[in-house]
């Protein structure tokens, strides 16, 4: 995904826009870290612990290897997280919609809801690995919901 972000300014100098650009270079490179090591359906079991990530970094330094200040990288940060929620929340409703049209009882729409409120099961369940099911869905017919996944 692309996103620009535009922000106007009286004259800059030459040095001044250089700058600029080597920071919005390297706050790229931090998104970019992001989505391809969280942005995927393995990256689905991190997402709700995206401040605890963040502190691992500042303990190891990792961060520093971006050359960015802290607060800039962390802004980078929380944007790329920001949208990988918001792609799954997109998922979720197109796969709601989907639920509407179509014959799926109550409880088997709830219990996709519930998968999407969910992350780390629902990437057990994308990556067909074991989970436990919560015992309020033993009598949803997990073979149907495990197609519809």
């Amino acid at each position: 995904m692309k996103k620009t972000n535009k922000q106007h300014s009286h004259k800059v100098s030459k040095k001044d826009e250089a700058q600029l650009r080597l920071i919005a270079f390297r706050s790229a490179k931090v998104k970019n870290y992001i989505y391809s090591n969280f942005g995927s359906v393995n990256g689905l079991q991190f997402l709700k612990y995206p401040k605890e990530i963040r502190n691992s970094w500042v303990k190891s330094k990792f961060a520093e290897n971006f050359g960015l200040q802290a607060r800039q990288w962390k802004a980078a940060f929380d944007e790329a997280f920001s949208n990988i929620k918001t792609n799954w929340a997109l998922t979720h409703n197109e796969v709601k919609l989907f639920l509407g049209r179509n014959d799926f009882t109550e409880d088997e729409t709830y219990y996709v809801n519930y998968l999407f409120k969910a992350y780390p099961i629902l990437h057990k369940v994308l990556t067909y690995q074991e989970y436990e099911i919560n015992p309020k869905f033993d009598h949803v017919d997990q073979i149907k919901m495990n197609r519809l996944i």
